[in-house]
Order: C-alpha cells, then structure tokens, then sequence
C-alpha cells in the first residue's frame, strides 16, 4: 500500500513559496521527512547537537528514499569536521541541519574561507604548512586516525 504524502508535498510547497517560512508541528521522522522534500535553500535548527545529529540520520534515510541531495550537518565549532561540512555553504549545497549553538558559531565569508592549495609535483615551505594547518584547527598527533588530525615525522606530513 503506497504511503500518502500529499500532506507533506503540499506543505513543502508553500515553504518553497514563502507562504510559510516555519513548520513545527512534527514529530519523530517525520520532521526528516519534510525537511526531504523541500527544495530550495533550507536550514534546519536543533535545540541541541545530539537532536541535530539524530535528525541528519533520518533526513539522510529519506534523501536517499526520495531521491533528493543528502543535507550537511554543520557541527559546532571546535569539530574536526566543521571546516571539511562548512565548504558546502560556499559549494552550491542547499540543505543544512545544526544545533542552534553550531549556528551561532563564526564561520568565515566565502571570499576569507580558508583553502589550503597543494599541487602535485610543486614545492611547499613544511612549517609553513604546518602553522596554516594549525590554524585551521588540525591537531598534531603521533598517528592519524581522523579528520582535523596531523602528523609529522622526521620530514613527512601526513
């Protein structure tokens, strides 16, 4: 038995037109799944960073069931992932789930965000990488196991 959507649909649309410019009488998933089916810029706030995470679950669930582009999460400032989620708002991505206190965080305007150009087979000064790379938030660590981490050894970056 298909599954009625029109309430939804109809809904989206008056998002997408302006008529309505917030919706908060959802509950559970079906929160994600309206959030799916709008289309056009779209920022979905969370009171909370496990709320906000919870959400990008089931939106990314019904994105990939709909056929629609999968959301960013923006997570909160201080994240390994931050800056890797946050060049999606100059990148043309539309649909972006955070908690209020990820929001509220400073990012940078699209022409001061900060890029990191290496290119194969040109030479780069390695303290000079490595102080850039610092303040962008990298950590150094002995062994790389995940975003936003470092490692030197001897002359080797990675």
């Amino acid at each position: 038995m298909p599954i009625d959507l029109s309430f939804f649909e109809k809904a989206a649309r008056a998002v997408e037109h302006g008529k309505i410019r917030s919706y908060t009488s959802l509950s559970g998933s079906s929160k994600a799944l309206f959030f799916s089916m709008v289309k056009g810029p779209c920022l979905l706030l969370c009171s909370a960073e496990a709320a906000a995470g919870e959400l990008y679950s089931d939106a990314v669930f019904w994105s990939k069931a709909l056929g629609s582009d999968e959301p960013v999460l923006i997570p909160p400032e201080g994240d390994p992932l931050r800056l890797a989620n946050l060049r999606h708002l100059y990148s043309g991505k539309i649909a972006f789930i955070a908690s209020v206190e990820a929001a509220l965080s400073p990012i940078w305007p699209g022409d001061k965000f900060p890029l990191l150009k290496v290119m194969n087979r040109s030479a780069a000064d390695r303290d000079s990488v490595i102080s850039t790379l610092e303040s962008y938030g990298y950590l150094q660590v002995p062994l790389v196991s995940g975003p936003g981490e470092m490692s030197i050894r001897g002359g080797i970056l990675d």
